[in-house]
């Protein structure tokens, strides 16, 4: 797009890119008078029909402002969170936390089954008691039917962890239980499971 873009214009990237990468971009940008608003969505198939993604931004405060109102049409939940590279930022934190989550029930609930726990009700505590989250409410019914064709595959859902730790490394920032969830999804990419969901 370089080539075409004029000063004065506003590039709105809804992609999933790293935090570093938008950053890079919306530099090159801005060399040319363009600004980059980078504004990824969280939702699934039926919000984005619907209109009701949440979708986070990154950028300049006035490129944010002017292109909200068409934001608006797609997303129900439409937040500035800061500079360039903000909304990836946001994005990547948001489905980390989702995968942290997914990992934890996903290695105790063969636990508590092994040991004669009974599924069902055990994935019933999960989904409504202090331990429920957004994950574990819209994955463990699918687990529980033996559904696993639900939200990103393994290796879509690594990515964003990778990039984490690209930031965690560039800035110096610690995240052990990000890294443990890592590990369980590496063991699962090395055993062929990356195109699988989780």
């Amino acid at each position: 797009l370089l080539p075409a873009l004029r000063p004065g214009q506003t590039v709105v990237d809804c992609s999933t890119i790293g935090y570093l990468e938008a950053r890079e971009l919306a530099e090159l940008l801005e060399k040319q008078g363009v600004d980059l608003v980078d504004a990824p969505v969280s939702g699934h198939r039926e919000r984005a029909l619907d209109g009701t993604l949440t979708i986070m931004c990154g950028g300049r405060r006035e490129a944010f402002d002017r292109v909200k109102p068409l934001l608006d049409c797609m997303g129900s939940t439409v937040l500035y969170m800061g500079p360039s590279g903000s909304g990836q930022l946001t994005k990547m934190i948001n489905n980390c936390c989702l995968n942290i989550c997914a990992a934890s029930f996903c290695e105790l609930m063969p636990l508590g089954v092994k040991l004669g726990l009974d599924p069902e009700q055990l994935g019933q505590v999960l989904t409504t008691a202090s331990g429920s989250s957004y994950a574990s409410k819209t994955l463990i019914p699918e687990i529980l039917q033996g559904n696993f064709d639900h939200g990103f595959t393994m290796g879509r859902a690594y990515k964003d962890m990778e990039g984490i730790s690209q930031v965690c490394a560039r800035y110096q920032v610690p995240l052990p239980t990000l890294s443990g969830a890592m590990q369980t999804y590496q063991l699962a990419l090395r055993h062929g499971d990356g195109e699988r969901y989780k």
